[in-house]
């Protein structure tokens, strides 16, 4: 239904090089996105530029793959060991890795993982159009728990 493609597929189209008001628009949509699942009590647990397509009719992006999608507040803190582990295999199996947030990767933090996921990850996203590249490009968990990541310096 949205013709446009991924916001991924624009970015290539534009050499990852979008201008300031694209920018704008695309963080509105999505966030607007957000808000209306975060009101709901939904959380998407799964923003990344692959899953915000363009409606080229109404000029609009969209979020898309709800299969992420989760109603329920994750307490880290309180669940048992094996929800633990329950919880974190299906972190790994359903959320990407360079989007994920700290208390989505380390088990020890005893966070809850809640609609602040999404936030996390919609940052990440921001950075993406921003700076054309992902804050976390190696995806490695150790910089993502210690929040290294490389600024460019501005001109």
């Amino acid at each position: 239904l949205c013709k446009g493609g991924t916001l991924f597929d624009l970015l290539i189209k534009n050499n990852g090089i979008l201008m300031e008001k694209q920018i704008i628009h695309i963080l509105k949509d999505v966030s607007s996105g957000l808000a209306h699942m975060h009101a709901k009590g939904v959380q998407h647990r799964d923003i990344k530029v692959e899953n915000i397509l363009l409606d080229t009719e109404s000029k609009a992006f969209r979020l898309c793959d709800f299969g992420s999608a989760n109603k329920g507040i994750a307490d880290h803190a309180t669940m048992s060991a094996n929800e633990l582990d329950d919880a974190i295999e299906t972190y790994e199996r359903f959320t990407t890795m360079m989007y994920r947030p700290p208390e989505m990767i380390d088990r020890f933090l005893q966070f809850r993982v809640d609609t602040q996921a999404d936030v996390w990850m919609f940052g990440c996203v921001a950075f993406s159009l921003a700076f054309g590249f992902h804050p976390f490009q190696d995806a490695q968990k150790i910089g993502i728990l210690n929040c290294q990541y490389f600024m460019p310096k501005q001109e």
